[in-house]
């Protein structure tokens, strides 16, 4: 596998949006987003509740698949909510991160989205990390002409900070 690297300081945020119907052209048929709500007790996540409420028809059962984030305490790959990848979900998804893949952490009271990934055959094929304004696309060699054909810059290697 190819990994291309995509960061916000080259692409404005909506470019990145070009790449979730690319990789569901390419056999992508499911994803998740780190749904992150606020303290219960301090108040209900408005955001997040509306955003579950319209992906519910496309909810798959929990499944193991590779995350972004981990630590010695938490693994690399573990359970997450999955929902089914298709022209309607992506449009949800994307009125919910209107500024693209790698729009930064709100902090919001009301709940706010973090690092979206999309599958493959379960192998994570597309994942943003939204607090490093940056993400990658993991592709076999034959698609990566295919991906010349995007308005998204990308590099061959990681750089922090985006």
């Amino acid at each position: 596998m190819i990994e291309k690297f995509f960061f916000g300081s080259d692409n404005l945020g909506r470019e990145t949006w070009e790449l979730v119907p690319w990789v569901h052209g390419q056999g992508a048929t499911d994803f998740s987003v780190n749904l992150m709500r606020v303290d219960p007790k301090v108040g209900p996540s408005p955001f997040i509740d509306a955003l579950e409420k319209e992906l519910e028809p496309f909810r798959l059962p929990d499944g193991e698949r590779e995350h972004l984030e981990f630590s010695k305490t938490v693994p690399l790959i573990r359970t997450c909510p999955l929902w089914r990848l298709s022209a309607e979900s992506i449009a949800v998804l994307e009125r919910y991160l209107p500024d693209g893949l790698v729009e930064a952490p709100t902090y919001s009271t009301d709940g706010w989205l973090e690092n979206p990934r999309f599958y493959r055959y379960g192998e994570l094929m597309l994942g943003a990390i939204t607090h490093e304004f940056g993400g990658f696309v993991r592709l076999e060699p034959a698609e990566v002409e295919l991906l010349a054909s995007l308005p998204v810059v990308f590099r061959d290697a990681w750089q922090w900070g985006g």
